[in-house]
């Protein structure tokens, strides 16, 4: 069951239309054809002002023609969900509810066939189209990715829009927020392997020492192994002033808060600790 509309709520409609594969503007006003090439045809479409931290209702018209042959398929089009920041860049968002993880866009929904529809859409060959999902809190704006699948014959979506409905309920996203206290994490190790640590930044302004990540091996024993690490930084300490365990910057930029830490183990390493902090 979808969560019930807030009536209050304005309905947000796409401010910008691409297309690629064949795909193109319907033949009238708010229609949009996407041509039978699996993958490649696509509609992109962009909305703002999200409402960050709700549900929302992703709405549309689908319409196919008399000669569709994959009526039954249950993946016959794909909506692709890239979730934008403020700045334009896109999030790496973990899970959204609603929605699953696919590799053509971050997030998708698959649109049924015709043959899957409420009875009665096979006579005007047109059915109504409702995809509920979380809104990240970080997120303010979406491009949606209408995708032809398993169609064989054009198909049209009018009207799309999102439309805002319930709170989300507490939590639903995992995230950290960082503070001076350092946040641990504890992964164990590949023998002779390295290990790349993914991870996004949400930061307010643009700072090139926005948070840091400081390092500490083990072996199988649980003893520390002394560094130096290869790719960090440490500096010894004194009397007067604390050192800096082996560490690595991560720096805030736009468009770019993604962070890879591409880390080569010592050669007896069996376990990394990180603590990440501002």
């Amino acid at each position: 069951m979808l969560p019930a509309l807030l009536p209050s709520e304005p309905v947000l409609l796409p401010i910008q239309a691409r297309y690629a594969g064949g795909a193109g503007p319907g033949a009238h006003e708010g229609e949009h054809a996407i041509t039978a090439n699996n993958r490649w045809s696509r509609a992109l479409l962009t909305f703002r002002d999200l409402p960050a931290g709700a549900w929302c209702c992703f709405e549309a018209r689908l319409a196919w023609s008399a000669e569709e042959e994959g009526g039954l398929a249950a993946d016959f089009v794909l909506a692709g969900f890239d979730f934008l920041a403020g700045d334009g860049s896109s999030l790496d968002v973990e899970q959204v509810p609603g929605l699953s993880r696919t590799l053509l866009d971050p997030h998708s929904a698959w649109i049924a066939g015709p043959g899957c529809q409420p009875a009665g859409s096979e006579l005007l060959r047109m059915a109504p189209v409702r995809v509920a999902f979380g809104v990240p809190p970080q997120a303010r704006g979406l491009v949606l990715t209408l995708r032809s699948w398993r169609n064989t014959e054009g198909v049209t979506v009018a009207e799309p829009c999102l439309r805002p409905v319930t709170p989300l309920t507490p939590a639903p996203f995992r995230s950290r927020r960082l503070g001076p206290d350092p946040a641990p994490s504890r992964h164990s190790l590949v023998p002779g392997l390295g290990l790349v640590v993914r991870g996004q930044l949400h930061a307010s302004r643009v700072k090139e020492h926005a948070a840091w990540v400081s390092l500490v091996y083990r072996d199988r024993d649980g003893a520390e192994i002394p560094p130096p690490y290869p790719g960090t930084v440490s500096l010894p300490g004194s009397e007067d002033a604390p050192g800096l365990d082996p560490s690595v910057n991560l720096p805030a930029h736009p468009q770019a808060r993604r962070f890879p830490l591409d880390l080569a183990p010592p050669p007896r390493a069996h376990t990394l600790s990180l603590a990440s902090c501002t």
